[in-house]
This record gives structure tokens, C-alpha cells and sequence, in this order.
């Protein structure tokens, strides 16, 4: 485990002049640290100085807590870029997500700084922005800025924590708000392995399942058939990027991949080569590597456990048959699914393992997608079918650092290249050379500090 955590601590405060008895009860000064970080710390504009708590009753934050306690846990962020609350909120679509997991959406006229919590793989994410233009409050600035990946069991007992010392501090009170919000916690509290695994489930979907109107009776029916089918680590693929009008669907198209498993066969004449693991957060302990560091490099050891070094990988299928692959590596099925999955990676007798995809594409997808998953099967400590997907989880982000380092490594990159600007002709000649899209190439010229794409140059009129 981590030694990162969040802590929530409280000094209760009077509150002369508030008229709400629960408000004016659960006054205090609020300070919230993730490890040595303080994230409440705030510029007062009223007294030229900086201090580390913020004023106001920490009654509304603990319900909004209570409602919203399976996705802080559970529901992935769904974004390429890390955005703040308040971009994000300004589209309809994004609203409801934000008011899930950033701390603004719990401040009811108070001050909170702009703190999401969300799942990424194995961790809970948090991040937390410093204000800028748009501050909604007329004096207070929240400075800090920052992102952890902590573990989602502290993170829960640090919430239940803060919950719990709120219900004491009002445990004498009579009003119905106090009697909901103890209500709805012993809910939470008191759910047996059966519930809580449906409203985990039905979290990643970004559905509530303890409202009836959320999660109806034939939907919690159709995800406990869903999860019961796939497993757990197929289903948190799936549940990452599906809808629960698509999961029926999604999960045919599973099976039906996993029915043309018995089709596929190894060549054995072949001497294979053991597959380095690679040791993703949670697996040693560790929850903070990056996802791209930890995709370039597993690549690299990729590379050097066949002697590769930087060479132009021209042959991927000839590639993973030497870590026993299937003959045919990339299958494609009849039908397509309904949400946006690339591939699954299944097994076939003797634990072979091959994708199977709707619509490969072209010659340089279906090689990013075989190589995106070369790193899923890899991750697994044992076979484990898995998906690739278009999310932007710790293992999507990750399976796309290892693919774009696999097929075009930033050292042979920075060896063809003279200078710190390359035109988009010369990019293009490079994704002909190492079989890849330019996309692929100008994230690794720009991501690895190699050289920048002169993108104006090449947006000249030719006369």
C-alpha cells in the first residue's frame, strides 16, 4: 500500500449569526491534506494572508459524501486531458459527472477548492486545481495544485471517517436532514458482498443503484448477468466504457470472440521467448508511476529481452509469435459491439493468446492494437481476458505508451532527426518508415522532448 493518503480534519467553530441549527452546529475550520499537501490552503483577499482551513459547515460536503460514495470510489474520469470542474461542467453532457466527483458541487455557498476524486485502475485518483479567473468566491483564492493516486480502501475510510464525526457532532439532533443523512449512511454501511458489488457495478455506469429510478429492477438483473459472464477484470474493462442500454450487446460480442478461442492455434516449431511482466501500481505496492513511464518502459525490456534495441519493428505478428502468440494473432468477428472496443484479448487451448476485432482497419491500427495489447496480456499475472478500449484508465493509458514506444522508440526517433523542428513531411516519412500513424509520431517527438512538429509552415498555400 501507498503511503499517500487524504485526510479531512475538522475544528469545530461557533457560528454566530447562522439561523440553520445543523449549519451553526457543524460550524468548523476545515483543512483537507493529501500526504504533506495541504489542498485548502487559500490567498484571503480581506486580510492580505494565506492560511490553511476554510470556514463554513461541513454538513452539506458529508451528505454530498454519502450520495455520491460509489463513484468517488468507483467511476473513472472520462477524458483524454485532465480538466478542471468548472470547464468540464460548462458542457450539459459533462455536468452530471462533475457533480459526482468534484468537491465544488458540494460547497452550497461556502468555500471548497476544486478537488475530484475519481477511480484510475487499481487507485483513486485526486486532483486538485488552484483558482483562476473563474473563482466563484468574491475574496478566497484556493493556491495549490496537484494529483495523487491513493488507495480506494484508505480513501473510503478517510471519507467514513469524516462522516462518522459529523454524525456525532449531531447525534442529540432532531431535525430530518440529521435523521437522512444517518439513514442513508447506515445504508451504505449495512449493504451485504451481493449489493455492494451491484452498486460498485452499477457506479462505473454512473448510476446510483440505491435509487430505484436509477437502477431499475431488469437493469440490476441484466449487469449481475453481465458480470457473472465476464469475470471481474473483463467486466471493469467493459463497465469503463459501455452504457447499460449497450452492455447486452457488448457482452455477445465477448462471447462470441470467446466461442472462435477454440479456432486458433500456435506453431510449434517455434522456439518461444517467456514474456517479461510488467509490474503495474497495486502489484508491488506502489500506486504512483505513471502510466506512460510504466508503458515506454516495458517496452524497452520488451525490446531488449529479443535483442531488438531500437530497430524498426517491421513484422508484429512474426513479433508476438515468439512470446507463443497465436499462428493468426488478430481475428475478426462477424458481428461488432455497441460500445467503442477496439479488441478483446482472449486465449485459446494451452492458454494461446490472440485478439479477436470487429474491424482491424487498416494495416497501422491493427498494429497498434495488437501491440496496445501485448501490454494488457502482459500486466496480467496470469491469462486474463481483457479489452481494448477507448478510455483513458491507468492500463488503456499505459497500453498506448507501450505501443507507441514498441512501434516507434524515441531514441531511433531521435537518431533520424537533426534538429529541435521537423515539418509535417518529414513526420509523415517517418510513420511510412516505422509503420505507425503521424499521430503516433508527433506524440513521441513532443512527448519525449525530441522535436516540435512546424505546423504552420506546412499549412502554406502551394502556388
Amino acid at each position: 500500500m501507498g503511503r499517500t493518503v487524504i485526510r479531512f480534519d475538522v475544528e469545530w467553530k461557533d457560528a454566530p449569526g447562522v439561523r440553520d441549527p445543523v449549519l451553526a452546529r457543524t460550524w468548523c475550520a476545515l483543512t483537507i491534506r493529501v500526504d504533506n499537501e495541504v489542498v485548502t490552503r487559500v490567498s484571503d483577499k480581506r486580510t492580505k494572508g494565506w492560511r490553511n482551513a476554510v470556514y463554513g459547515s461541513v454538513f452539506p460536503m458529508c451528505s454530498w459524501i454519502v450520495d455520491n460514495v460509489w463513484f468517488l470510489l468507483h467511476e473513472p474520469y472520462r477524458w483524454a486531458s485532465p480538466y478542471g470542474s468548472r470547464d468540464l461542467a460548462r458542457n450539459a453532457a459533462d455536468r452530471p459527472w462533475v457533480h459526482r466527483h468534484s468537491l465544488l458541487a458540494a460547497r452550497e455557498g461556502g468555500a471548497l477548492p476544486d478537488l475530484t476524486l475519481c477511480r484510475d485502475g487499481d487507485a483513486v485518483l485526486a486532483r486538485w486545481l488552484r483558482d483562476g479567473g473563474d473563482a466563484s468566491h468574491p475574496f478566497l483564492r484556493f493556491v495549490q495544485e496537484g494529483h495523487a493516486r491513493l488507495d480506494p480502501e484508505a480513501v473510503r475510510r478517510s471519507l467514513g471517517s469524516l462522516v462518522e464525526t459529523v454524525l456525532m457532532r449531531v447525534s442529540d439532533m432532531a431535525e430530518p436532514e440529521v435523521a437522512e443523512l444517518r439513514d442513508n449512511w447506515l445504508d451504505v454501511e449495512r449493504l451485504g458482498a451481493d449489493e455492494r458489488d451491484l452498486c460498485i457495478r452499477a457506479a462505473q455506469l454512473g448510476i446510483n443503484a440505491h435509487y430505484d429510478d436509477e437502477l431499475c429492477e431488469d437493469d440490476a438483473r441484466r449487469l449481475t448477468s453481465v458480470i457473472r459472464r465476464l469475470g471481474s477484470r473483463l467486466t471493469d474493462d467493459l463497465l469503463e466504457v459501455a452504457a447499460m442500454e449497450r452492455i447486452a450487446q457488448d457482452a455477445e460480442w465477448i462471447d462470441e470472440a470467446h466461442r472462435m478461442a477454440g479456432k486458433v492455434r500456435r506453431n510449434r516449431k517455434s522456439e518461444f521467448i517467456p514474456m517479461p511482466r510488467v509490474a503495474t501500481p497495486g502489484t508491488t505496492g506502489d500506486r504512483s508511476a505513471a502510466a506512460y513511464a510504466t508503458g515506454y518502459d516495458h517496452a524497452r525490456d520488451v525490446r531488449r529481452c529479443v535483442g531488438l534495441a531500437d530497430n524498426v519493428l517491421t513484422d508484429l505478428r512474426a513479433f508476438v509469435a515468439r512470446f507463443g502468440w497465436a499462428d493468426v494473432p488478430v481475428v475478426t468477428t462477424p458481428n461488432a459491439p455497441a460500445s467503442p472496443l477496439r479488441a478483446v484479448v482472449d486465449y485459446g487451448k494451452e492458454d494461446v493468446p490472440f485478439i479477436a476485432s470487429h474491424a482491424p482497419g487498416s494495416y497501422m491500427n491493427e498494429r497498434f492494437v495488437l501491440a496496445r495489447s501485448l501490454f494488457l496480456q502482459s500486466s496480467s499475472p496470469s491469462p486474463e481476458r481483457r479489452l481494448v478500449t477507448s478510455t483513458h484508465t491507468w492500463s488503456q493509458r499505459a497500453s498506448r505508451a507501450f505501443a507507441a514506444e514498441l512501434l516507434a522508440p524515441a531514441a531511433a526517433l531521435r537518431s533520424r532527426i537533426g534538429n529541435d523542428q521537423v515539418s509535417r513531411r518529414d513526420v509523415a516519412d517517418l510513420a511510412d518508415e516505422f509503420g505507425v500513424d503521424r499521430e503516433l509520431i508527433e506524440r513521441q517527438l513532443e512527448n519525449n522532448a525530441i522535436a516540435s512538429v512546424d505546423r504552420v509552415r506546412d499549412g502554406l498555400r502551394q502556388w
